[in-house]
């Protein structure tokens, strides 16, 4: 694949975490299904990219109660239009990080949940980064061959789109504990969550090794075992597309088979036909 890795400078992430979130996106914008994407479905011009993308900022930001209003929770958002350079990552998730940082009753859970939600930063990176390359091209608003650009990139690269699972079942908030990543997939009938395994993914991606197909394998563990549990997915942008359902995970995955690059989390999908759904 010779579409070069597009690159968020650390230098303009304005938070330490942001800036580990930063070097976790740009591994993962390094692997040849995101190069996949930029090059075939979003048809990118490579110079204009990579000079924009070097060039986003990223800050912590509260939701404004009109956004809220009129999108629902948003966990990032970037703004739609063709000269935006910069996304902006819920400031709920910097009130938790100061909760977590400071906790002495339970110092290794807190640890864990702070590399959660900093890995969980950098998929959201990703998927605002998504809508903004579109936008550079002056496409405002996702067209309907691609339908929801950030969850595009999500099903290229887990097969799915992504979850966050938090305790209690209550409204998000700087007191929700995040517990989980999990992937939505589509199955043959409607759809089932896969919870990304904290010692066997999540940990290794936050230590961001130089070799990124780990990054591409995916690890999940079993069901959470709490009982009071909420799960929250990004607000979605408003799409062209005439009909209401989400972005057609199996077109993703027919287009990457396509240009010869196997979307991760294949194996539950065994081929592109595998879980087309019953007319």
């Amino acid at each position: 694949m010779n579409f070069p890795s597009l690159q968020f400078s650390e230098n303009l992430a304005t938070h330490k975490i942001l800036k580990n979130s930063v070097r976790i996106a740009n591994k993962f914008l390094e692997t040849v299904h995101l190069k996949a994407v930029f090059s075939e479905t979003f048809q990118l011009d490579p110079n204009v990219s990579t000079e924009r993308t070097q060039n986003v900022v990223i800050h912590f930001q509260k939701q404004s109660k009109k956004s809220y209003r009129e999108q629902g929770l948003a966990f990032s958002w970037s703004h739609r239009y063709k000269r935006a350079k910069a996304i902006y990552v819920n400031n709920t998730f910097k009130k938790r990080l100061n909760i977590l940082q400071k906790s002495t009753d339970d110092e290794l859970n807190a640890k864990k949940e702070i590399k959660t939600i900093t890995v969980y930063i950098s998929f959201l990176l990703l998927h605002e980064l998504a809508h903004l390359l579109l936008r550079w091209k002056g496409i405002l608003d996702t067209p309907t061959d691609i339908d929801e650009a950030g969850e595009c990139l999500e099903v290229a690269l887990f097969g799915g789109q992504l979850r966050g699972v938090f305790t209690p079942n209550k409204p998000w908030s700087q007191n929700s504990k995040f517990i989980y990543i999990a992937i939505e997939k589509l199955k043959r009938h409607g759809s089932e969550l896969y919870y990304l395994s904290f010692e066997d993914y999540i940990e290794k991606v936050y230590d961001w090794p130089q070799n990124t197909s780990g990054f591409v394998r995916l690890q999940f563990c079993g069901k959470p075992s709490q009982k009071e549990i909420i799960v929250l997915k990004q607000s979605d942008e408003v799409v062209q597309s005439e009909t209401e359902e989400g972005p057609n995970q199996l077109n993703v995955v027919r287009r990457l088979f396509n240009i010869d690059v196997n979307p991760c989390g294949t194996k539950f999908f065994r081929s592109p036909k595998a879980y087309c759904r019953s007319e």
